[in-house]
């Protein structure tokens, strides 16, 4: 029988009926009212709006959408919020009602670690927030999610430093005993990162600057952290046996060895999912943010050094996510048939959905079709007899835009550079316009090279997406109305970009472009 808690309760089980007398199993229930039932309501229910939380921003994130997607997703993080409201209001009320609880639950070594999970639902309903609340409130929502991010940082940092302080101060726990929730304190930094890579896009140049590097420093903390608490998993990984089969989704977290008493809780250590997805996303938002010569290096294109630091580090860290999966999976397979619900089945979902992430950012990086199942828009000859016949069999049109170096940088981390797309310097006949006045395209052109982005491997016909069709006839409005050949549109375009319009189709285009590098 696992050792009370310090009121005889189970930090996880809502109630434990006693093995020492007679009474039978029906009349032991009834004895459980409400208020015992929220006597027993812990920090590790949490774990539930962890779940429900990373769901919704792994939809949030998908990089495959249909037009119900941003539903779903927003179904999950209302429902997420309804949760979370709930949960409070259960502790709360378990506070008031019985006030020696708070502080019982904080120094007590099981569910007191989970008090970190509390603030890693709250990092994740802000995560939402951006996804799904700036786009539809503007500017003042970004400004709050700026005000509420410094917040959750000072608060979780708070966390890691008194609850530590608790434990070394009030504790004397066994490092034989040692559980890898141990770092679950530090947990809550560990998600700042893809956080604030969620963030910084819609954020002014300046206030970007800040959350990346405060991203980074609050990263580093909790991974650092976490190595230390690898390394005794480790060592309890090779002496001491799995957890039993109902704990073992935990196992999704950490692959830990059962405590010496068999607790029934969730062992957890931080997943490296989520450090991968942070590492990638600060790193590709570097460019972006970081000013030129941040470091103090001269000649040397700071932002584009650090996003290639960043995509090799998460790379890095990465299999080590995989390979804890793997692990995991085969010893709940292996325990199957013993297995009962405990709170640690929510671990099926949040540490997986930290791998998701990560794999969406990876597959983002190297513009991996196998994740992220790109498109490609490409000028092509097609062999026909309608494509022979027509004036413009040999040309293409279209716009031609100044870039700054800054613009340039954004526009590669678009459109993929240089896995999706490559960049050639191409001669071009060239009508400059005058005054905000479209060229005469009758006069003779100049010729002159133009840089282009292309990829010459990807030739293949196919149905453009809808929100593609939409913001390529936007393209086209502007074209034609700067001199582009209205016949070279209704020749060549037209057979592939059809005239149509669709307010949901423009409503999806619209969002999906807030979070294009170049259009910020």
């Amino acid at each position: 029988m696992p050792p009370p808690d310090r009121d005889g309760a189970d930090p996880q089980l809502a109630v434990e009926p006693s093995k020492e007398t007679d009474t039978s199993e029906d009349e032991q229930l009834r004895k459980v009212g409400l208020r015992d039932r929220i006597l027993h309501f812990t920090w590790p229910w949490y774990s539930c709006t962890m779940s429900t939380g990373a769901v919704a921003v792994v939809l949030a994130q998908t990089p495959n959408r249909f037009a119900g997607l941003d539903t779903i997703g927003t179904i999950f993080f209302i429902l997420d919020l309804v949760l979370f409201v709930s949960f409070t209001t259960a502790m709360v009320t378990r506070f008031i009602m019985f006030p020696q609880k708070l502080s019982e639950s904080l120094h007590h070594p099981i569910e007191g670690l989970f008090f970190g999970a509390a603030w890693v639902s709250i990092s994740l309903i802000l995560n939402s927030m951006q996804a799904y609340g700036v786009p539809n409130c503007g500017a003042w929502l970004v400004e709050a999610l700026k005000v509420l991010f410094w917040m959750y940082c000072a608060a979780v940092l708070l966390v890691a430093i008194f609850q530590y302080y608790i434990f070394f101060q009030s504790e004397r726990l066994q490092v034989k005993d040692a559980v890898p929730a141990w770092v679950f304190p530090m947990y809550p930094l560990l998600v700042v990162a893809p956080m604030a890579g969620t963030m910084i896009p819609s954020q002014p140049t300046a206030a970007g600057y800040s959350m990346w590097v405060g991203a980074v420093m609050l990263q580093g903390l909790a991974w650092t952290v976490s190595i230390m608490v690898y390394a005794m998993y480790m060592q309890r990984l090779m002496t001491s046996e799995l957890p039993s089969p109902p704990t073992r989704p935990g196992m999704y977290i950490s692959v830990g060895p059962a405590v010496k008493n068999q607790f029934p809780y969730m062992q957890l250590t931080p997943d490296p999912g989520y450090t991968t997805a942070g590492l990638i996303s600060l790193g590709t938002q570097a460019p972006n943010v970081l000013p030129s010569n941040a470091f103090g290096i001269s000649n040397v294109p700071d932002g584009q050094v650090v996003r290639a630091l960043g995509i090799i580090a998460g790379t890095f860290v990465i299999m080590f996510s995989v390979w804890f999966f793997f692990i995991s999976s085969v010893a709940i397979v292996a325990g199957v048939k013993r297995m009962t619900f405990t709170l640690s089945w929510w671990a099926f979902v949040f540490p997986n959905a930290g791998l998701t992430l990560a794999a969406i950012q990876l597959g983002k990086a190297f513009s991996s079709p196998g994740i992220n199942g790109r498109g490609y828009a490409n000028i092509v000859k097609v062999e026909d007899q309608e494509s022979e016949a027509n004036a413009y069999v040999d040309e293409v049109w279209g716009l031609v835009y100044s870039l700054q170096q800054t613009d340039e940088d954004r526009l590669d981390v678009n459109e993929g550079v240089p896995f999706a797309y490559t960049k050639e310097d191409l001669k071009v006949d060239f009508w400059q316009a005058h005054h905000g006045s479209p060229p005469d395209t009758k006069e003779e052109p100049k010729q002159v090279e133009m840089l282009v982005y292309i990829n010459r491997r990807m030739t293949t016909m196919s149905q453009p997406k809808k929100e593609y069709i939409y913001r390529m006839n936007q393209g086209i409005k502007d074209a034609v109305n700067q001199g582009m050949p209205k016949a070279y549109v209704e020749t060549v375009m037209r057979r592939f970009i059809p005239d149509v319009e669709d307010e949901k189709v423009a409503e999806m285009a619209k969002k999906q472009a807030l979070v294009f590098e170049d259009e910020r």
